[in-house]
């Protein structure tokens, strides 16, 4: 298991949601809403993924590899043949109860991520393909207290057995992937969205449906502003250097901070160890 840093958590989209959001109201859909949603083809955010709500997917090669078998079977139970080898793509294993977790989603910027991006590995930190979400950004300048004020909530109903479990989405190959899935894994294709998700344990409910969980007013630690605004002035700072993350990060000169032991809670954007599940 991989130790994850979180230096900042960002949410894109429409004013009205991102100021309500503000406001405390944490709003979460289930996950087969996502795998569901209807006009998928004019999901230009690319929200809609069919491999929501999924619990493991197994890869046919894999399983005759292994000399496992996928068997048909008639009304009274006996076998009628072996369709492992005519079998495309990875096979879906879902339950219900999965499917009907709500989430509540957003952006990240992790050390992970920051690695990646400082070796090359990736082009951009922040991509251009986030403004699909809405005109307007809700930056979350205190993670830890964030997820606090959300755990706090549901503590209060304990007696549903409601658990909050925050955690970063892994982007995998789904033409190679086989195993668990769950709730933190997503198809590689999803991955500009560097998503980090609060997963309400605990609770089902209908793909139609959703929860608003109010955790109070958090004007205190986020910051609320049009996207265009965002785009020109957000800047990542690591270590002592500031830099653009709409860039490459080997075509910028990243500007040198001043560094003092007053500053320091400045230069170094808040977050707390995090685990990837």
């Amino acid at each position: 298991m991989e130790t994850i840093y979180i230096h900042e958590v960002i949410k894109f989209g429409m004013y009205e949601h991102m100021k309500a959001l503000q406001e405390g109201k944490i709003f979460a859909r289930p996950l087969a809403y996502f795998q569901d949603m209807e006009h998928k083809e004019l999901d230009k955010a690319m929200r809609h993924d069919q491999y929501e709500g999924t619990a493991e997917l197994h890869q046919p090669k894999v399983l005759m590899e292994k000399g496992e078998k996928v068997l048909v079977t008639d009304a009274e139970g006996n076998i009628t043949g072996d369709i492992t080898s005519s079998i495309i793509g990875p096979m879906k294993l879902s339950y219900g109860y999965l499917r009907n977790t709500p989430v509540f989603c957003m952006f990240s910027i992790h050390s992970e991520l920051l690695h990646a991006y400082e070796r090359g590995t990736i082009t951009t930190l922040i991509d251009s393909r986030v403004e699909e979400f809405g005109d307007y950004v809700l930056i979350i300048k205190d993670y830890s207290n964030f997820i606090d004020r959300v755990k706090k909530l549901c503590r209060v109903y304990t007696n549903r057995n409601l658990r909050v479990v925050p955690g970063i989405v892994e982007y995998v190959d789904i033409t190679k992937f086989h195993g668990e899935y769950g709730v933190f894994k997503k198809p590689h294709e999803y991955s500009y969205q560097n998503e980090f998700r609060i997963v309400f344990d605990g609770v089902s409910i209908p793909s139609d449906h959703s929860i608003i969980a109010e955790i109070g007013d958090i004007s205190d630690i986020s910051t609320l502003m049009p996207y265009k605004q965002f785009r020109k002035s957000f800047k990542v700072k690591r270590r002592n250097l500031e830099f653009d993350p709409f860039l490459p990060f080997k075509l910028q000169q990243p500007r040198i901070l001043q560094t003092s032991p007053f500053l320091k809670s400045e230069i170094v954007t808040s977050g707390i160890d995090v685990n990837k599940i």
